[in-house]
């Protein structure tokens, strides 16, 4: 579910360095989910520059498996829209990165 979605995504995901401290970055995906699980069609609906969407992209590649759908008892492919955000954040002194 949604849980896995940002789990699978925060583990996965780099922000493009260009991306400031405070600022975020949306891109909005569209894929199939098909009645095996596996993803595919991906598109951007939404750009949030060049350099973010290669990433989603880049990251959608290496999802596994999802839950298909159900449809009279049965896996049925799914259309599945979601935003993927960005969020900048700031480096310490000691080089970690803070929320």
């Amino acid at each position: 579910g949604y849980e896995v979605w940002m789990d699978f995504l925060k583990r996965n995901l780099n922000p493009p360095p260009e991306l400031k401290a405070g600022e975020s970055k949306t891109v909005i995906v569209k894929f199939m989910v098909s009645a095996d699980g596996s993803i595919s069609n991906i598109q951007i609906v939404q750009s949030g520059g060049a350099a973010y969407d290669k990433e989603v992209l880049r990251v959608l590649a290496r999802m596994p498996k999802w839950k298909a759908a159900i449809e009279n008892g049965l896996s049925a492919p799914a259309s599945v829209t979601q935003p993927v955000t960005f969020h900048g954040v700031a480096a310490t002194p000691t080089g970690q990165k803070v929320m």
